[in-house]
């Protein structure tokens, strides 16, 4: 399950979650087990967790300092974003590789990292549940979501190999 929370954006993540949920998964009892789920921010204590330890990492808010640029008439959306994509790249390594709580009733994962259960499957108490899906078909059914061609969305940008 998808979870997340209620913003204007998330229309889109549950529609694409459901779809490809129905479309490479049609015998799992939807009802009984949801393709994503919205929950307030206050409840969705996992990704609150992580952007709380991001801040606190970094101690800052990305998109404030992004539109802070743009104000200010130093951020130039044409340059590719090196240093923020660093920056995320480092908490990304940092967040598979921390540890988990162990907690002995725990169903899912404990006491080891996101990194080591997701590459160790087979050492672990649960079932992999992965579906497979046909990324190609996926990844056209997205472009086709998109109200612009290609050629006019991207028209500002220089042709490069």
């Amino acid at each position: 399950m998808f979870i997340m929370d209620k913003g204007l954006e998330t229309a889109y993540i549950f529609a694409n979650q459901t779809g490809l949920r129905a479309a490479y998964a049609p015998d799992i009892d939807a009802t009984m087990f949801l393709a994503a789920q919205h929950l307030r921010s206050v409840h969705n204590m996992p990704i609150e967790g992580l952007w709380h330890r991001f801040l606190k990492t970094f101690g800052f808010n990305v998109r404030d300092l992004i539109y802070q640029g743009h104000l200010n008439g130093i951020y130039n959306p044409n340059n590719p974003p090196i240093i923020l994509q660093l920056q995320l790249d480092i908490f990304v390594e940092y967040w598979n590789n921390h540890k988990i709580r162990y907690q002995k009733d725990k169903p899912n994962m404990s006491g080891q990292t996101p990194r080591h259960t997701f590459t160790v499957p087979p050492e672990a108490s649960y079932e992999n549940c992965g579906i497979k899906v046909d990324w190609q078909a996926m990844i056209d059914a997205l472009c086709g979501q998109i109200p612009v061609s290609r050629q006019d969305s991207m028209c500002w940008v220089d042709d490069f190999d």
